[in-house]
């Protein structure tokens, strides 16, 4: 999948579950390094 797409639908869903967005946003980075 497109990793733009997949962060930007990461930041639909923090702001809607107001869940940590930097501790998802480093999970994300560290399963596409």
């Amino acid at each position: 999948m497109n990793a733009r797409l997949i962060q930007v639908a990461i930041v639909i869903l923090c702001d809607l579950t107001e869940v940590d967005f930097g501790l998802i946003n480093l999970a994300l980075e560290a399963s596409t390094a």
